[in-house]
């Protein structure tokens, strides 16, 4: 499934103007990373993307009834229910029907042991809370992901981790994800293609990754993936 952008526009009270007529295609299939200054307004296109929010000019088109599923910057999970009420919530909401098959398959996919089901949030680290969040939007089995820099308030070891995890689990499911970051790092290590904002949020570069899937730990020590990184970087100066 994939997303079409074309002449977006995001206007506010004050008259500030984002996007600038941004147009793009992301194909299904694809891991995107939007990357800019804080302000560019990554967040709010990931929120137009989601349709939680309404572009003032311009059109952000999928398919007839698309499966969106959307991972917040903080996990969000209800303090009095349970992780397998977390998890289900957002189908009952949306009336889908889970099995336990599916539960199941889906805690698998998330690396949680399934006598996690019975603790509560305050119970679980901030690693686990972060795959309790992944897993109640992939349980619904969204056509498009879309990540909201989702291990921004993780430690360093618990986000590389947790940036490996998703990297399997897109490997293992292809499907168009979103991902909004600050880290160029990150970006590299996850995409196919970053997507370069300015602080108006116009798109002002894009850069292709020429990196090997499945990707590993040790590869952020590679030479490839240490050019490339550079390379972002310099891109990024000249934005």
């Amino acid at each position: 499934m994939a997303l079409t952008i074309t002449g977006l526009q995001k206007s506010f009270n004050g008259g500030r103007t984002l996007y600038g007529g941004f147009s793009a295609r992301l194909k299904a299939g694809e891991f995107v990373s939007l990357v800019g200054p804080s302000g560019s307004g990554k967040s709010t296109l990931l929120r137009l993307l989601a349709g939680l929010d309404r572009p003032s000019q311009g059109r952000i088109e999928s398919g007839p009834g698309v499966r969106l599923g959307l991972v917040f910057q903080e996990p969000r999970l209800l303090p009095w229910l349970n992780t397998e009420e977390n998890i289900l919530l957002g189908a009952e909401l949306l009336h889908q029907r889970v099995v336990g098959t599916t539960l199941g398959k889906t805690l698998q996919l998330v690396r949680l042991e399934p006598t996690v089901l019975a603790l509560f949030p305050h119970q679980l680290s901030g690693g686990m809370k972060m795959r309790v969040s992944l897993a109640r939007t992939l349980i619904m089995a969204p056509e498009i992901l879309l990540l909201d820099e989702p291990f921004a308030a993780l430690d360093e070891t618990t986000r590389h981790l947790l940036q490996e995890e998703v990297s399997r689990i897109f490997e293992a499911q292809p499907r168009l994800t979103v991902l909004v970051t600050h880290s160029l790092s990150e970006a590299l290590f996850l995409s196919d293609r970053i997507l370069l904002l300015d602080s108006n949020g116009q798109l002002r570069g894009e850069t292709s990754v020429d990196l090997p899937r499945p990707r590993s730990a040790d590869m952020r020590v590679q030479i490839e993936f240490i050019e490339q990184l550079m390379n972002l970087q310099r891109s990024i100066r000249d934005v």
